[in-house]
This record gives C-alpha cells, sequence and structure tokens, in this order.
C-alpha cells in the first residue's frame, strides 16, 4: 500500500491542469469500477441462509439469504473460511424460488417470478461466477411460476417444474419441462392433473427423479430421460419434498412433511430409511464424495422459524459436524 502511494504522488507531480483533472478521473473511474467489480464477492454477515445446492468441487454451498431488505438474492458460503459471499441483486420485483450450480460450479441457474399475482413472468435465468445473467431461458407471461431447475450431469439440459393456478379445476397443476442450458423451446416430459414438481437428475442423466400429487401429499417418483415406460412411484404417504439424487447413485433423499426429518430410499424403491431426525429440515444438498449432507435447519416457535441456519450431517457419523 506504501508503495502503491508513492507512485501515485510520483505521478502527480508530473501533471498540472486540464492533465492533472483528466487523471484524477481517470484513478477515480479505475477504482470505482475495481469496487463494482468486488461487490459482490464482499463477505457478508446473514443469520438467515437458506440452502440450495453444493458445488462439485466441494468448496462452496450455493444459499439463498436476504440482504439489507426484504428480498431474497443469492450467495455462497465458502466452505474454508464460512463466509457468505452475495452472487446476485435482482431488486424488488424478482422473487428467486430455487437455484442449482452447474456441473462446472462456474455459473448458476435460478427459477423464480416477476411478482406473485395474476399474470406473473415465468423466468430461468443462468448467471456466471460474479452474478450477471449470460443467458436468459425462459422468460413467458402465464399464470403460474418456474422453479426448481436442475442441470443435467453433461450441462447441456436444465430440468425445471412448470406451475400453474389449474382455477377451473381448483388446484395447482404443474409439469416437469426441459429446455437447453443455451436456450431455446422448452419440452413438457410429464403431463397430468396433479403436482409433478423439484425434478433432479440421476448422476448419469438416464432418469429423473420428483414428487408428484395433489395437495401435500406428494411422492416420489422416478421417470427415464428418454421416453420410456410410465412414472415409477417410489414412496407412499411421505409428503416428499426437494429430493435430492446422491452422487454415487445409490440413494435418493428428500425431505418429509409428513414423518418430518431426511429420508433416502433406493432408486429401486428399497431401503426408505430416515438419515436425519430433525423434523424442520428441508432444503438439502449431497457433498461430492456423497458422504455428507448440507440441509436447511428451522427452530419453529408459534409456526414460525425463529432460527434459520445451514447445517453439515456427517452420514458415517450421524451427527451434524458444522453449522452456518
Amino acid at each position: 500500500m506504501k508503495y502503491t502511494l508513492q507512485k501515485v504522488s510520483w505521478l502527480l507531480t508530473r501533471f498540472s491542469g486540464l492533465n492533472m483533472i483528466r487523471l484524477v478521473g481517470c484513478l477515480i473511474a479505475a477504482f470505482g469500477l475495481c469496487v463494482g467489480c468486488a461487490s459482490t464477492r464482499t463477505p457478508i454477515r446473514e443469520e438467515k441462509c437458506i440452502l440450495q445446492d453444493w458445488s462439485a468441487d466441494g468448496a462452496k454451498l450455493l444459499v439463498m439469504s436476504k440482504w439489507g431488505a426484504d428480498v431474497w438474492d443469492l450467495g455462497t458460503i465458502d466452505l474454508r473460511t464460512g463466509r457468505v459471499y452475495r452472487l446476485t441483486d435482482v431488486g424488488p420485483k424478482i422473487q428467486i424460488i430455487s437455484a442449482v450450480f452447474s456441473p462446472d460450479g462456474r455459473q448458476v441457474a435460478y427459477g423464480g417470478t416477476e411478482n406473485l399475482e395474476i399474470g406473473q413472468k415465468w423466468r430461468i435465468y443462468i448467471v456466471d461466477e460474479e452474478g450477471v445473467v449470460v443467458h436468459q431461458l425462459i422468460n413467458e407471461k402465464s399464470v403460474g411460476i418456474a422453479g426448481w431447475p436442475d442441470w443435467s450431469p453433461d450441462g447441456k439440459w436444465i430440468l425445471y417444474s412448470g406451475r400453474f393456478f389449474n382455477l377451473g379445476a381448483g388446484h395447482v397443476a404443474a409439469d416437469i419441462w426441459r429446455v437447453s442450458s443455451i436456450g431455446g423451446k422448452a419440452e413438457k416430459l410429464t403431463s397430468s392433473d396433479a403436482h409433478d414438481g423439484m425434478p433432479c437428475f440421476s448422476p448419469d442423466g438416464k432418469q429423473i427423479a420428483f414428487r408428484s400429487g395433489k395437495e401435500r401429499m406428494r411422492d416420489l417418483y422416478i421417470i427415464e430421460t428418454s421416453p420410456g415406460p410410465p412414472a415409477k412411484q417410489l414412496t407412499s404417504g411421505m409428503g416428499v419434498i426437494l429430493p435430492s439424487w446422491s452422487p454415487d447413485g445409490a440413494v435418493i433423499a428428500f425431505s418429509s412433511r409428513t414423518k418430518g426429518g431426511i429420508w433416502s430410499v433406493t432408486p429401486e424403491g428399497n431401503n426408505l430409511t430416515q438419515l436425519i431426525a430433525d423434523e424442520f429440515c428441508w432444503e438439502l444438498a449431497w457433498s461430492p464424495d456423497s458422504s455428507k449432507i448440507a440441509f436447511t435447519r428451522r427452530v419453529m416457535e408459534n409456526d414460525e422459524a425463529k432460527k434459520i441456519s445451514v447445517c453439515i450431517w456427517d452420514v458415517a457419523k450421524g451427527k451434524v459436524v458444522r453449522e452456518f
């Protein structure tokens, strides 16, 4: 720093008048640009973080949080330091629903809506490591939302849940869609009057797990990525939330609205097991080596979350080993 100030002082002695004004202007502009570039990398202390994903290199968690306003934005937790860094600044008009890292960890896909009233605009965006939008995949006017994206292992496709408010039937209906990660026409993969949502690819990209059902009684199903046999039901009466396929392909983990905690089941529908008994733990993501599960823990009081934190559960040890 001392050396830098000496150089600036030397420069100032070489300029005067209009040239001096130009030099100072350049220095201010350069400093401003540097600050702007670093703004999304400023570490933030934030008590309420909601987990979204775990990067493929194992170095960071993707979270949603609030920074100074009643607006949810995306950030990352550096697992080496435990510090939270802001990634996006979407403003008050966009409601982010969920987000996921790309397979290489260099981009993030997120889905959400422009508002939560009739006439919403669907949005699926892809942003880079600095939160800059590089692709806008879905932007359609509809009565519904587009959320819960998941990236195919080869990086070519984005799955998402397209939800419609079926006013005539008196309930919410949704289907699973996919779209190219560089944009294009979306393709519908399921079609029913139920709520098909929260899809995730298998590690080899050949199957898709998702939850389906009506009202709160939604269970876990899988389908082939290519057209094949009908969806196979894996659970019954579990109230499945946010399924997540383990990277080794052995099991699919999910939160249970009806039973509480985090459970797992094999892709064949066998060995239904409760992994974490904590009642109010919902969003979850596996570590790249399948040895740990990160999840959002809520401490509830009078049906309100008084504390929200992100925890890391060691599967072998059967306990939380880190909490943010």
